[in-house]
């Protein structure tokens, strides 16, 4: 699953396992997707997520689809990286959860 995250300026991919890997976006995922998530974006870990702060002049919008590399270096936390294959793949990003609250005063 891939979502925006923290009002738009992040996109949030989760697996079904606790990660890591390079903070480099350029060590995880394939060019077309690096050029959707613009100019500076930075990757790092939150136990089961990936977390991509995006740079500027981005073009990534819903159903943007975010491709990984097939050496990309994400793996599965605390796992012997010689037995580990990388994770890989591609994930489609789906629209924000957008709840809207609001307080009328009269």
């Amino acid at each position: 699953m891939a979502e925006f995250y923290d009002g738009l300026q992040k996109v949030r991919i989760v697996f079904d396992h606790n990660v890591d890997g390079s903070e480099k976006c350029s060590d995880i995922f394939t060019p077309e997707t690096l050029s959707l998530l613009g100019d500076g974006a930075n990757c790092s870990f939150v136990a089961n997520s990936l977390i991509v702060t995006l740079g500027s002049n981005l073009k990534i919008q819903v159903n943007s689809e975010l491709q990984l590399l097939d050496s990309s270096k994400v793996f599965r936390e605390q796992s012997d990286l010689s037995l580990t294959a990388p994770a890989s793949g591609k994930v489609t990003l789906a629209p924000p959860d957008l709840e809207v609250w609001f307080t009328v005063t009269l």
